[in-house]
Order: C-alpha cells, then sequence, then structure tokens
C-alpha cells in the first residue's frame, strides 16, 4: 500500500465516530466544562455579558468592523479581561498559572499593541508614551506597569520593532506549531487565542486572494477545534457599510469572505459613530447622540443563543478602556 493511501486511510479513521465513540467524546466535553479544567471565558463587559453567553472551547468569535474602528483594541481588550481571569483563577486554587491568552498579530509591531497594556495599567495616554513625552515622575509609573506587564499571561506572536531577526512568513500553520511547541516544551495551553486580523494573515496556500481569505478561516476555525480554545478573528468590513446611516456592519459585511457568518460561532460588529458624525449628531434609527466615546456594539449571530442586541458602550480611547454601557455616563464625570 502506497503512502498516499495509508495517509487517506489514517484520515478517514479519525473522522468516523462510532455511537460508543460519539457518547464518550460528548460526556468528556460536558464534564470539562462542568468542571475546572476548561472554563469558559468571558468579555469582562457587564453589560455585554448579561446577553452574550460565555466563550467556549472551539469557538470561532468573529468581530467584525470597518478600518480604524476599535477592532484590534477590542481584541487587545478582550486578550487582557481573558488574561485577569485565568491569573486570577490561579491565584484562587493556589496554583501555577499554566494558561494564557494569545495575541497575533499581522499589523501591528509587539511594541505598538503593548503601548495600550502599560498605558492603562500606568494610568497615562497612549499617545503621552508613543510620542515620548512621559515625565520622570511617570516613567516610574510606566516602570511598574512593565513589571506588572511581565507577569501578565498574555503572550504574543508577531514581530518587535527592536528585534533585527528575521521571522518568516506567519501563516496559521506556524501559529499552530508555535502554540503546540509553548504547550509541549513549558506546559502552558491557550485558554483562548486572539488573531489580528483576518485580511492581513500571511496565506498557507497559493491560489485566488479570495481563496487565500477563506482559506485562513477555516483555518482559524480549525484551530479552535484542535488547540481546545475559543478563537477570536478580526475581519474587517467592506466599503458597503459607509452607504448607510448606521453603519455598523451586518452579519455579511466581510470584506472578500462575506460566508464569514456561516462559520462563526459568534460575530460582533463594532462603529464608533463619532468618526462618520460630528459630535451631537443624533442617530435616530438608534434613538442615541453622536459623543466623543460612543461605541456601538451588536450581536450579529450567537449559536445556541440570542443575538441581535445594539449595545452603546463607553470607551476611554487613549487607554483603551470600556468603562461600561454610555447611558450609564451621560452628564456624569468619568473617573480618571
Amino acid at each position: 500500500m502506497g503512502v498516499g493511501m495509508r495517509m487517506e486511510n489514517a484520515i478517514v479513521s479519525n473522522l468516523v465516530y462510532a455511537p460508543q465513540d460519539v457518547a464518550r467524546v460528548t460526556l468528556e466535553t460536558i464534564r470539562q466544562r462542568r468542571g475546572t479544567k476548561r472554563r469558559a471565558v468571558l468579555s469582562g463587559i457587564e453589560a455585554l455579558d448579561e446577553f452574550l453567553l460565555p466563550f467556549w472551547p472551539g469557538e470561532l468569535i468573529v468581530v467584525l468592523a470597518y478600518t480604524s474602528h476599535y477592532k484590534t483594541s477590542f481584541l487587545q481588550f478582550l486578550a487582557k479581561n481573558v488574561a485577569d481571569q485565568v491569573w486570577a483563577e490561579a491565584e484562587a486554587e493556589e496554583r501555577t498559572c499554566d494558561e494564557m491568552s494569545v495575541f497575533v498579530s499581522w499589523e501591528m509591531s509587539i511594541e505598538e499593541i503593548t503601548f495600550y497594556d502599560i498605558a492603562r495599567t500606568a494610568r497615562l495616554s497612549a499617545s503621552t508614551l508613543w510620542q515620548g513625552l512621559a515625565t520622570d515622575d511617570e516613567m516610574v509609573r510606566v516602570e511598574q506597569a512593565g513589571n506588572r506587564r511581565a507577569v501578565m499571561p498574555v503572550w504574543m506572536l508577531g514581530y518587535a520593532l527592536g528585534d533585527a531577526n528575521e521571522i518568516g512568513t506567519l501563516t496559521l500553520p506556524v501559529v499552530d506549531k508555535a502554540l503546540l511547541d509553548i504547550k509541549q516544551k513549558q506546559g502552558v495551553s491557550p485558554r483562548a487565542i486572539f488573531l489580528d486580523y483576518l485580511q492581513e494573515i500571511d496565506p498557507a496556500i497559493r491560489g485566488e486572494r479570495r481563496m487565500q481569505v477563506m482559506d485562513n478561516a477555516q483555518r482559524a476555525k480549525h484551530m479552535s477545534r484542535r488547540l481546545a480554545a475559543p478563537v477570536f478573528l478580526g475581519v474587517q468590513a467592506g466599503r458597503q457599510t459607509q452607504d448607510r446611516e448606521v453603519k455598523l456592519p451586518h452579519i455579511g459585511d466581510g470584506q472578500e469572505t462575506s460566508k464569514i457568518e456561516q462559520m462563526a460561532d459568534k460575530l460582533i460588529s463594532l462603529w464608533i459613530p463619532a468618526k462618520d458624525y460630528p459630535i451631537g449628531y443624533r442617530l435616530n434609527d438608534l434613538d442615541l447622540e453622536v459623543t466623543p466615546n460612543l461605541l456601538i456594539l451588536g450581536l450579529r449571530k450567537q449559536r445556541g443563543g440570542e443575538s441581535g442586541q445594539i449595545l452603546p458602550l463607553y470607551v476611554d480611547w487613549e487607554r483603551n478602556d470600556i468603562k461600561g454601557k454610555m447611558d450609564t455616563f451621560y452628564g456624569e464625570q468619568i473617573p480618571i
């Protein structure tokens, strides 16, 4: 028997589940979800978690937004919240933290992304740090924030501005291999994986651009199953969103991959109205007024739960901090 035939037979064998196997793997999943080994994670946004189901291993969560409408920062905010949850669980159970939140970026450097973590912890403006304008007193807080970031279980894959090493092509198979290598050699498993973003991911196959993007979307879904962790996939929305008064992306608005909704277990869309309308403009369809800190979040799909909810959120852009539901803060001073 040839090598090709043996490989095909092995693949077929791995796809077949007898009734006893069906019951076994399903019961194992139920036990895991009830136990402590593989808990679901929450967004950490209280107003959102009221109707958003927890993120479970094996799920693909799509975050859809037009360019410069908070897609990357939202993924980063969630990654930090997952890390906080993982750390708190390890402390409560008095054990070593053996899980991680993983952030993979193809667009921004490690330093650019981490500026927001440092700024948020130090309670400083990220732009102040980025421009090198921090005072001596502020740098003390920055160093303290850096020490805290050093123990935060958020691992990153990508490139660093100050690293001259050539990283090569960062395809999803390479990401898979890297995470499996970390698990085997260092004993740390991913609790959640954040991929930023679909249209920038290096293709793993040759061919037409649309097919490459679709292939990466499918690989992201398979990664969530293989690594038993929810995968959050940033997706850029197409220009058609700009033709509507309410520009919150719809479920089929993914640029170059309108069928992404078929693979997503949850689909969250984002829109910053102040980027498209003047402050004070009335969004009659949403019964909202445009304010500088307004972020509109829409839950477009939720497998196993209700969807269609639209949530106005207050965001401190400089520190990438979602304070909560917008109407909570109308007319109030936001604590700095």
